[in-house]
């Protein structure tokens, strides 16, 4: 029998369902279980949209894709050879070798060291290899892109011993050759201190710093044998002074360090728990599960804040110690974060700081900072070295050391350079043993040179020196002590 019922009353009948159905649903009974399940499914995307909306929305500080896919042609790139090199490595377990090495860098090639003397020897072909790379014009270890928190150094771990290597070759060739083809050894050293950290982030530029440092008594110790030249001298501070031009400016390490972090936390948002990291307490909410590290607001909030702090250090890191604004260590931030308020005047210093303390953005930070201040130290450095080679050119001619260090200027010396912490010319003064050139350092405070290093007291004090520089010693006068290696071991 067909249904007969008109398809007016039909369509009538389904209507008056749904709207039953809707009804029924409104009830409270039925209502609020389904609000509830609706709000437990989407409290996830509003506790995450939440978190994010506390930062605000800073922008990439740079170019980062630039930067990322950086790659340097083999035929330029210094770790070629050095990589190669390290492989080449033949390490000693005399536990005297670190002492005699000391020895000889004292006292010259002649003293008794038969550990440091077969180590060099031993290491012959290695150093060859890694003294060929030095006249490369450009270094690239690790591409931006996979740079991270696992990132493996060996190349770079093994800096340290071949600038050992390279000092203690110099010292052998000094003895048994000419200063001048000793100098090659100490450019070799310094070349390769700025490959180590042409490119890469703290730790590849902090052992291109204690590279440098070490070379540079030895530099010293060869200005003063009177068989160098007035003209050796010169080409030595020219040569100097175009090695040190290859340093990266600081904010190069920083656009490194800001890739290395981004890249780590993306590396912990994948963890689901299981990060391989040794350090591991140091990333805040890395052993969550990612479900929750995603609804904390992760990997977002760190990036944004790694992009104000950025935005921020740019302004600074790249000035002078003295026309630096001052640094507010609790906060991270110079000058109160003056600019992160004129871009959201809600975002204080204080919530940035606790953003901070609740990100995996926070283990980064610090060491940024804290490694500003060596690359500062370097710079006086370079400056005091490149006086102090120009002063044992004039001695040359004149006998004497100038009385102040305008005599240098423009035959030894281009400018009288200008010390990174007061913005004065640096200081000099004549003493019984030659001369001293140091800057007022971190007090910016004349201190009047008598204290100017990291002496054994200095560090046992924990505290930073009076001021910083270099004695001046007359020719022929062979130092009594000088300073210990640096020790270069990358944790």
């Amino acid at each position: 029998m067909q249904d007969e019922t008109p398809p007016e009353s039909k369509t009538s009948n389904d209507v008056t369902r749904r709207r039953s159905w809707m009804v029924t649903l409104l009830r409270p009974k039925f209502a609020i279980p389904i609000f509830l399940l609706l709000l437990l499914i989407a409290s996830p995307f509003l506790i995450r949209a939440w978190n994010v909306h506390q930062v605000p929305n800073f922008p990439e500080p740079f170019d980062v894709e630039a930067f990322r896919n950086l790659t340097i042609p083999d035929e330029d790139n210094a770790f070629v050879e050095y990589r190669l090199a390290s492989e080449m490595l033949v390490e000693s377990d005399d536990p005297e070798l670190l002492d005699q090495v000391e020895r000889v860098l004292e006292f010259g090639w002649s003293v008794e060291a038969p550990a440091a003397k077969a180590w060099l020897e031993a290491n012959q072909e290695g150093l060859e290899l890694w003294k060929s790379g030095s006249d490369k014009p450009d270094a690239l270890y690790v591409p931006p892109s996979e740079y991270h928190f696992n990132t493996q150094l060996h190349a770079v771990q093994s800096a340290g011993f071949f600038t050992r290597l390279a000092l203690l070759q110099a010292e052998k060739v000094l003895f048994e050759e000419t200063p001048s083809r000793s100098w090659a050894w100490y450019r070799m050293s310094a070349n390769s201190s700025r490959h180590v950290g042409m490119r890469g982030g703290i730790i590849e530029r902090l052992v291109g710093v204690a590279m440098l440092n070490a070379t540079a008594p030895s530099m010293t110790n060869w200005s003063i044998d009177p068989r160098v030249t007035k003209q050796e001298l010169l080409n030595a501070r020219q040569e100097l002074e175009t090695i040190v031009a290859r340093t990266p400016q600081p904010s190069v390490i920083f656009v490194v360090e800001y890739l290395f972090a981004t890249n780590t936390i993306q590396e912990v948002m994948k963890s689901d728990g299981k990060v391989d990291f040794e350090d591991i307490e140091s990333f805040p909410h890395a052993p969550y599960p990612r479900l929750m590290r995603w609804m904390i607001g992760e990997p977002d909030t760190s990036i944004l804040l790694l992009n104000g702090w950025h935005l921020h250090q740019a302004r600074f890191i790249d000035l002078p110690a003295y026309l630096r604004p001052e640094f507010d260590e609790y906060h991270f931030l110079y000058d109160d974060g003056a600019d992160l308020l004129k871009l959201d005047r809600n975002f204080t210093p204080e919530k940035f700081r606790n953003a901070l303390a609740h990100s995996l953005a926070g283990p980064f930070l610090p060491a940024l900072n804290k490694s500003l201040k060596a690359y500062d130290r370097e710079r006086v450095h370079f400056d005091c070295l490149r006086v102090a080679l120009a002063a044992q050119a004039f001695h040359r001619e004149h006998q004497r050391f100038p009385t102040e260090l305008d005599e240098l200027v423009p035959e030894y010396l281009p400018e009288v350079p200008i010390d990174w912490y007061s913005g004065d010319p640096l200081l000099y003064r004549l003493d019984a043993d030659g001369a001293i050139v140091y800057s007022v350092y971190v007090d910016q405070f004349d201190d009047g040179g008598e204290e100017i290093g990291y002496t054994t007291e200095v560090r046992q004090e924990d505290r930073d020196p009076a001021d910083f520089g270099i004695r001046i010693r007359t020719p022929g006068w062979r130092p009594l002590y000088a300073p210990r290696p640096v020790d270069f071991a990358v944790e």
